[in-house]
């Protein structure tokens, strides 16, 4: 996963031969982290305060999660695809 801007892409490939496979947009601000969740889905944490659960088949955001007060700066994913996340 590479962040540009305030894009999401996701890459394939290794050196020359790498390419973008999807760009992730939704996010506010720059991504500090990013985690596997089971299935197909992706969880972003962002300096707009929000954590966003992405589809990687369809590339939509399935939920945007809110509540923070400052910038997601960590995030972990345990068992059971349950999201702990802290701020700077």
């Amino acid at each position: 996963m590479a962040v540009l801007a305030q894009y999401r892409r996701w890459w394939k490939g290794d050196g020359h031969k790498t390419r973008c496979l999807r760009t992730l947009a939704g996010h506010l601000s720059c991504v500090q982290a990013v985690a596997v969740l089971e299935g197909d889905r992706i969880v972003s944490a962002s300096d707009d305060k929000t954590l966003k659960v992405w589809s990687l088949t369809s590339g939509e955001c399935l939920q945007t999660l809110t509540g923070h007060s400052d910038w997601v700066s960590a995030m972990a994913v345990l068992e059971g695809d349950r999201i702990v996340s802290s701020i700077v």
